[in-house]
């Protein structure tokens, strides 16, 4: 590398840590407020704030009918497969004992 190069290398490193160092302190700074925001809320006996309150960006919204269509179906394939094994057990059972009784 040449000396400009080099310069160019160690500016850009530079750069990028005065960024790092920067957001650090952001998000260090963040926190606090955030701890001290709880503690005088736990301090004053009101509820603290849900997650979702907090970050309502970091989860999607669920649509909760197309939640409860989902579980349904999970539900009802868990009742065929729970269904199966049961009959399948019996006639295995039914085998074992010789005849029709359980």
């Amino acid at each position: 590398m040449t000396l400009a190069e080099l310069t160019v290398v160690l500016n850009n490193y530079k750069e990028e840590e005065e960024k790092r160092a920067k957001e650090a302190a952001i998000i260090n700074y963040n926190q606090a407020t955030m701890i001290a925001d709880f503690v005088s809320l736990r301090l004053n006996g009101k509820p603290l704030p849900s997650y979702e309150q907090l970050f309502p960006s970091a989860k999607p919204p669920v649509d909760e009918k197309a939640q409860k269509e989902q579980d349904y179906k999970r539900m009802m394939l868990l009742k065929e497969q729970m269904m199966f094994f049961a009959e399948k057990h019996n006639k295995e059972r039914r085998k074992k004992l010789g005849g029709d009784g359980l």
